[in-house]
């Protein structure tokens, strides 16, 4: 959470180590023991038994999730909510998160270009509430929030969205300790430090729809520690954010390193185009490109490019696996970084637009792009056919025709770039077969 929240909403829990008394449970295997650690120093807390709620009594609770999303973002200098970290903006990593784990009440309070993310906000098919009064203080938009759900659920996760990349796997951690103890709030812990986002149990709602809290949220559970109980998580997430630039630079870093599932083969590939039922253009298509891109690839290793032929040949079979939908570059984008491969993602995203740079080494995402581009339909065309075809398609639409012929430009110079590469036209090199003959 920025800095610009201290005293509004829960204030920097992450920058320290946690000195609240409040019990403790580590998430993982050990976690059906539910045994607590209470008071200080750590190496001295003696184990207790929690006391359990009755669960073959009363149904699960129902959860909730608040994100906050309506600060102006000064520390920062651009406008948190919607910055990029991979293919996804922060909101939507934020969203997605409660959304793996089974959370399906969720707000995200608005204020500031309030009508930008109530646009993604709406693309998430998530709720919106309006904070008229964000320019107050965090703490307004936290009632605002909680005055959304109260009839909703029993309890409710409360994120603020420069924290969008917690795991699902912690908040389902924290849902099950709430299932089990009779506790007002669970907060997620890592290597001793509090983070986002706490769990609260409704019953506080009156608390917080009408304290005045000089130190915002943090005060209201400041008084209710007796009621609270730490677990312990493997999630480092919970406590980075991005308040500043570096903060964000740091966060981006963090979103790299994480661990990736290798890229999908030939025929996982194959598997996700029958699952999202496409057409048979598009699926011939798909495996001209990714044969003719994968040739590239191989040539341009040859001459030392070092381009990872299994990335090129999973993006390039997946690129139009959304070609059916509005904005399929970016619809196509999220569903494989929700399928855990966001380096596949990041080439679909920019595979209708992309930011060439002659100078910089050639990337798998230009081989890609130049591939599709070179390809109509099932068969291989030329730029110069490229050109005459977007004239033809688009002669009456000057403004369509700009675009169009913008985005050839850009495969032009990539075919020059690579042409500088190889010493020969792109033309000469054939295609992987990919498919069967006949």
């Amino acid at each position: 959470m920025g800095k610009e929240m201290m005293g509004q909403g829960l204030g920097k829990k992450s920058e320290r180590k946690s000195e609240r008394k409040s019990e403790t449970v580590s998430s993982g295997p050990e976690q059906g023991q539910l045994m607590a650690q209470v008071g200080e120093p750590l190496e001295e807390r003696a184990k207790v038994q929690f006391k359990e709620r009755d669960v073959n009594a009363t149904s699960f609770p129902r959860t909730g999730a608040v994100i906050l999303s309506a600060g102006l973002s000064s520390r920062m200098g651009d406008f948190k909510p919607l910055l990029r970290i991979g293919v996804r903006n922060a909101l939507e990593h934020a969203v997605d998160g409660f959304l793996q784990a089974g959370i399906e009440e969720i707000v995200v309070v608005t204020g500031h270009r309030a009508d930008e993310v109530a646009k993604v906000v709406d693309s998430l098919g998530v709720k919106v509430a309006h904070n008229p009064r964000y320019e107050e203080g965090m703490f307004s938009s936290v009632q605002a929030g909680v005055a959304a759900l109260r009839e909703k659920v029993e309890a409710f996760f409360l994120l603020p969205v420069d924290h969008p990349l917690v795991e699902a796997k912690t908040i389902e951690a924290m849902v099950e300790v709430y299932k089990r103890l009779d506790k007002l709030i669970v907060y997620p812990a890592y290597h001793g430090r509090h983070g986002h986002p706490p769990l609260i149990s409704m019953k506080l709602a009156d608390k917080v729809l009408n304290e005045v809290a000089p130190d915002g949220l943090r005060g209201v559970l400041a008084g209710f520690d007796d009621e609270a109980v730490e677990v312990k998580v493997d999630d480092e997430a919970i406590i980075l954010d991005m308040d500043e630039p570096a903060d964000y630079e740091r966060l981006q870093q963090y979103w790299l390193r994480k661990p990736q599932k290798p890229f999908p083969t030939l025929e996982e590939c194959q598997h996700l185009l029958r699952e999202k039922a496409v057409n048979s253009r598009i699926w011939e298509h798909s495996h001209l490109v990714a044969g003719f891109a994968l040739a590239l690839a191989r040539q341009l290793n040859q001459v030392g490019a070092h381009l990872n032929e299994a990335l090129v040949l999973s993006s390039a079979m997946l690129h139009d696996v959304a070609k059916t939908q509005k904005d399929h570059a970016h619809v196509g984008a999220r569903m494989m970084e929700a399928k855990g491969y966001p380096r596949v993602a990041e080439i679909i995203e920019v595979h209708m637009d992309i930011v060439m740079q002659d100078q910089a080494p050639i990337t798998e995402a230009e081989v890609v792009y130049l591939a599709d581009k070179l390809t109509k339909d099932s068969r291989r065309v030329t730029m110069a056919e490229r050109f005459e075809m977007a004239q033809e398609k688009f002669g009456d639409r000057p403004e369509a025709l700009t675009v169009a012929t913008s985005r050839l430009q850009q495969a032009d110079r990539i075919r020059r770039k690579v042409e500088r590469w190889l010493g020969q036209p792109v033309q000469l090199i054939e295609p992987v077969e990919l498919l069967p003959k006949g």
